[in-house]
């Protein structure tokens, strides 16, 4: 029986050395660097010769990181070229926002930006001088036009005739007023009273009924209407501000799937209670460690702040409940 477990092991042993061997040839014969690997474990444990495959393994990594490599710089070239290609049809163009994002692009490239960036500056100040000027300009003609105009009649011509009694009055004169009591001399012009008249005797204890005018409240003034919001509108302004400061796009399913499993994360670390606890502890170590500071660390704004994260977690969790 011992004599036929040997035999049964030692022919077991024959075929995984035969099935390693051919493995191993197939995979040197191919050009899948992990299969070719495998293999090769797969005979050092039958105890095969793996020496020469290893040998071929290690320069067939080689090539492959110097094909990667060189890969990298033509991908890298093209870009650049292109970068570069987009920096100069923007810098030709009229556009600041495309010739902003140009420049992010190439910076991200590492290419030299220095004359775009102050052709920029000079397109945002030349906007913003003519934007001045515009408004000078039209201010100034206002004002002149004004002080054209002032003491002026819309018409020319002779006055109208006259509808009333007695003889009408020479052109450019005024009538005087004729002296009366209460009546200001020539020049002084006519004081009305405002607001309230008190009665003869009241004194300034204003108790007269007599009123010609009551004072009337300013009413407040709304603040103008909220600009509307939606998912979509977030998303986009989201993509628009990684695509000018990182030069780079958003996927916009992985970006919502990442927020909404975030905000269900802090949902449920609410809900569970551990998130109060967190912020207990965060502001015990905080007022631990920095409590005899020499300096203001912002200490004191720390109970705020557990506030604000709190009732922004308490929020976002009712609103999934919701």
């Amino acid at each position: 029986a011992a004599e036929k477990l040997a035999e049964q092991a030692a022919a077991e042993q024959a075929a995984a050395k035969e099935t390693a061997a051919a493995n191993l040839s197939k995979a040197l014969a191919g050009d899948d660097l992990s299969t070719l690997e495998v293999a090769i474990n797969e005979a050092w444990l039958q105890w095969l010769d793996t020496q020469e495959a290893e040998e071929d393994l290690s320069r067939r990594v080689v090539a492959a990181e110097e094909a990667a490599a060189e890969l990298a710089i033509a991908e890298r070239a093209v870009a650049e070229k292109a970068a570069a290609a987009n920096l100069n049809n923007a810098m030709s163009g009229e556009d600041q926002l495309a010739l902003w994002t140009a420049i992010g692009e190439a910076k991200a490239l590492a290419i030299d930006t220095k004359a775009a960036e102050e052709e920029f500056v000079r397109r945002d100040l030349a906007v913003k001088k003519a934007a001045a000027e515009k408004v000078s300009a039209e201010g100034g003609a206002d004002g002149a036009e004004y002080s054209s105009n002032k003491g002026k009649g819309k018409f020319k011509g002779p006055p109208p005739p006259a509808k009333g009694k007695g003889s009408p009055l020479p052109q450019r004169k005024v009538p005087m007023l004729p002296k009366r009591l209460g009546v200001p001399a020539k020049g002084q012009g006519l004081q009305l009273q405002q607001g309230r008249r008190r009665s003869k005797g009241a004194g300034k204890q204003g108790k007269s009924k007599c009123t010609t005018a009551e004072a009337v409240p300013k009413q407040a003034r709304s603040p103008p209407p909220a600009p509307q919001w939606s998912p979509a509108m977030g998303l986009k302004r989201v993509q628009e501000a990684f695509q000018v400061n990182c030069s780079s796009a958003v996927d916009a399913q992985a970006f919502l799937e990442g927020l909404r499993n975030g905000l269900a994360c802090i949902a449920d670390r609410w809900e569970d209670g551990s998130m109060q606890a967190v912020l207990a502890d965060t502001a015990a170590n905080a007022t631990r460690t920095f409590q005899h500071a020499s300096v203001d660390v912002g200490l004191t704004n720390v109970g705020a702040m557990c506030d604000f994260v709190s009732a922004v977690a308490a929020v976002i969790a009712e609103g999934r409940s919701t």
